[in-house]
Formats: C-alpha cells, structure tokens, sequence
C-alpha cells in the first residue's frame, strides 16, 4: 500500500503476484492507484478482523477511531472515507479487553504528512454559524422534548437541513458538553449497554423499547443482541468425545433422527419431595445410553464447530441452531444422567447400610445432589471406546467414582455432605443440575406461570422448548410446523415470554 502511486496504474498480474506469490500471465487488465489504494486498505482492515492485532505490541501508540475522530475535529465516517486515499484502519484489541477499529499513531502520522493542509481543512470545513447553531439546536430539542432520541432527533433535522447528520448530532453533544468517544446514541457499544440489550431480549422486551431506551436503531439493537448471544455461546463452547460412529456419512441422520432420541417417554416432572425421586428411580426403566450417549457428544460437537465459525455478527438463524443443539445436548444429558443416577445411590445406601428414604429430608437432598455431581463429571468425561468395549457400561464407572467420592469425603473427616449453599435451597429436584448451561431453558419458577398462557401460546413454547415427550424444536421446524412465517414465530415467542416475566 505505501508504495502505491495515486496517479498510476498497475498490472492485475503484478497485483496478484505482490499480494499471492502467483503468476498469471493472461490477465491484460490494470488497475488505477486510487482504487488500488481504497481496495488494499478496504482488504487490510478484513483481514485484521480475522487476526487483530494487539495494542500492546505497539508502543508508538494506536489510536481508537472514536478518540481519533475527537482530536483531529472530524466526523468517524470522514476518517472513513480517508480509506479511499490510504489511509489504514485496523480491528485492535485494546487494554480494556474490547476489539475495536483503530489507527496506528505511525500510519496516521504519514497521512497527515501526505496530506498537507487537508485535515485542517477538514476539521474547519464549512463552519455552522451561532444563528445556524441555535436554530438547529432549537429544532433538535424540540424533538427530543416529544421522546425522539438524541440520534433520531439529528436524523430528522438533518433531513430538512443542509447539514449532514453526524454534524449535527456532534453539535447537539458539544451543546450538551460531551466530549470524546459517543458512548451509546450510535456510538461505541460498551459491555454494560450488550448485557441491558440481551437481558432484555430474552424477557421479550420489544425491540423499538430497547431501542429507544438506549437510544439506537432497531437495526443496531438487533446486532448488539446477535453479538452478545455470540459473546456468550464462545464462553461455553462444549467439550465432547469422538465416537467413530461420528465419520459415518449418515451418523447426523441415524443419531440424531432415532426416535428414542428426538421423543423420551414422559415430560421431566417437578418433584415435591426428594422420596418422591426415590421412588421414581427405583421403577423407572432404563434409558438406552449406548444411543443416548453418542447423540448427546455428537450434538455438542456440532455446535462446538459451528461456534466456531461464528462471525463478529452472526446471523439469528445460526444463533438459533447453536442455542437449540446445545439445549437438545443438555436434555440428552439428563436422560442419561437419571438412567444410572440409580447405580450411584445404591453404592450412597450400601455405604450407609440404611435406605435414604429414612434419613431427614436435608440430609437426603444433600446425598441426592452427591450423587448427581458424581454421575455429571462421569458422564462428561466417559468414553465407551476407551478399553475396547463393544457398549458403554456407564453404571459400572458411576458406580466406582461414587466410591471414590466417598472415600474422599471420609478423608475429609465427614459423615455426609453438606446440602449446597443458600442459593441452591429453592431446587426441589435435584436432576435439574444434569442440565449445565442454566439460560437455554426455562426456569421452574416461570415454568410455574403457565397458567397465565392461552393454549395455542402454551402450544407453541411447549414445541420450542420441548416440555412435553419431544426434543426443543429450531425455528424453521416450528415454522413448518404451525405454518407460520419466522418473524410471526419470533413476535410471538416473545411477547410469551413477556407475560411470564410480569
């Protein structure tokens, strides 16, 4: 880029050659250097998306677009256009822990030189006369006074104003006395504004409130939400086990699409009572973990892959697929889980010589939730392949580290464990804990506010989530399911989830 001529002109060969090391001779086009400077600078800020660069590996300094746009006086989308004449912007991540675009102090000093009095012009350009001021100040104020936003409010004088929106906008900020980097109104998104934006999301607040709320568009607001969710799913990227049944061409279809995988054989009821699981566990059939088992790892590996590939912004529909396979995981999980958690508090009954049933109920749940731990970090780690055996034998491996837990216990100079912390107090029952990633699903307390739902709503959660004898469904399958377009599924969904929460 910097040996660049504006005012020449380049062989597409020689191009691709200085860019790729190849050769192709049979390309006669050329390419002006004005557009070879805007496309290389255009290329270089992509590329650094994918591998950006660290702030601290530069000690000559780099500037943030938004800090660069205060000190030189000129619009962000000015430094913008500068890429046009080279003027090269890079996705830095900053001490503060955020990925953003930035300049470095060494490239933005050769552009000033390059540029010779051009900045300066720029930042003086057309300046707004004190009558101007007050009249577009008044008008600004005026909107904002009837509820449009600071953003919405220079949008709408601008339209009817010879100013551009960002002036105007910057002049409604420096009437204010803010200074520096827009922080919300349309400028940088800060953690604090990702998490606002999410959380309210997921409580099916509409999106034109929590726009105005922060004082962005809908459209802004959309991709907040979609980075956040992203955000998230990266933190709990799963760990899986690699079956070989995963290299068959069809594993997807025959795991995946068994039908002792998709339906269970009842709903996961909510226990009164710890005895009651007991009493479930000890007549309960088992479950076939050898199917169970490889579709609950081969869920995880998908969505593990497809997280990994997740741009800065992905798309919903990918958000959704993620979320879902990851829910579907946890349920398998569970299913699995409850299967042997019998194996596991057989070894608890043995060690005590004493059913659990007459211990005190305290006591009880906190054995109850001993065992559920055990089996959970068994069946994370378990692989059925690992000693050449032709089926999992889970129950046995719950069995032994059961053992091991108790010996551990014992070491530690206690009867018992102790029955959790105040915050896990409400649960009721214990197997909820199979479940690892807790905002998939939906809580019990707003499982217990179903009653407020008319029946198709009740309908089309219990599809979505899969409260009922069938796995969680994707978007696209409700939407063939009640025949229905996605916006319509999207809308209704979240107005459900809005009555839940009042």
């Amino acid at each position: 880029l910097r040996e660049v001529d504006p005012q020449g002109s380049y062989p597409a060969e020689f191009v691709r050659w200085r860019l790729t090391d190849e050769r192709v001779s049979d390309d006669p086009t050329s390419i002006l250097g004005t557009r070879l400077r805007a496309d290389l600078a255009v290329l270089i800020q992509r590329c650094s998306e994918l591998v950006p660069i660290n702030a601290a590996d530069h000690p000559e300094g780099i500037t943030d677009l938004h800090e660069a746009s205060a000190s030189l006086g000129v619009s962000v989308r000015t430094i913008q256009r500068w890429r046009r004449d080279g003027l090269v912007l890079r996705h830095v991540l900053f001490p503060d822990g955020q990925i953003r675009l930035g300049i470095l102090a060494s490239d933005l000093k050769d552009f000033r030189t390059a540029s010779g009095d051009r900045l300066p012009r720029a930042a003086g350009f057309s300046r707004i006369g004190p009558a101007e001021q007050m009249d577009l100040l008044s008008r600004a104020q005026s909107l904002m006074r009837q509820g449009c936003s600071l953003n919405q409010a220079a949008r709408e004088v601008a339209d009817g104003s010879q100013r551009a929106h960002e002036t105007i906008r910057q002049l409604i900020r420096r009437h204010r006395g803010e200074r520096g980097p827009v922080i919300g109104m349309g400028g940088r998104v800060q953690e604090r504004e990702r998490t606002l934006v999410l959380h309210a999301i997921e409580r099916g607040v509409d999106v034109p409130a929590i726009s105005a709320r922060i004082g962005r568009s809908s459209a802004s607001t959309r991709r907040i939400a979609a980075e956040a969710r992203a955000a998230r799913l990266r933190g709990v990227r799963p760990d899986w086990i690699e079956l070989p049944a995963f290299a068959q061409d069809d594993a997807r279809h025959v795991l995946l699409g068994a039908r002792d995988v998709v339906h269970r054989p009842g709903p996961h009821p909510v226990w009164n009572a710890p005895a009651e699981l007991l009493g479930a566990l000890r007549s309960s059939a088992v479950s076939p973990e050898a199917l169970l088992l490889p579709a609950m790892n081969l869920q995880k590996c998908i969505a593990a892959r497809l997280i990994d590939a997740l741009p800065r912004t992905p798309p919903v529909g990918r958000l959704d697929e993620i979320e879902i396979r990851l829910l579907r995981a946890d349920r398998l999980r569970r299913r699995v889980g409850e299967s042997v958690l019998g194996a596991s508090v057989s070894r608890v009954e043995q060690h005590l010589g004493a059913s659990l049933d007459g211990l005190p109920s305290e006591r009880m749940m906190g054995w109850l939730v001993f065992c559920v731990d055990v089996v959970g970090r068994t069946l994370d780690g378990f692989d059925p392949t690992s000693r050449g055996e032709l089926e999992p034998r889970l129950d046995r491996r719950v069995a032994l580290d059961t053992d091991k837990q108790i010996a551990l216990l014992e070491r530690d100079g206690r009867t018992h464990p102790e029955y959790m912390t105040e915050s896990d107090r409400p649960l009721q029952n214990p197997c909820e804990r199979f479940e690892s990633i807790g905002f998939l699903g939906l809580p019990d307390w707003l499982l217990g506010r179903v009653d407020r739902l008319e029946a198709d709503q009740f309908e089309l959660l219990e599809a979505r989530y899969g409260l009922a004898r069938e796995q969680p469904l994707f978007l696209s399958e409700l939407c063939a399911r009640f025949e229905r377009s996605q916006r319509s599924i999207t809308s209704d969904l979240a107005r459900i989830l809005r009555r839940l929460h009042q």
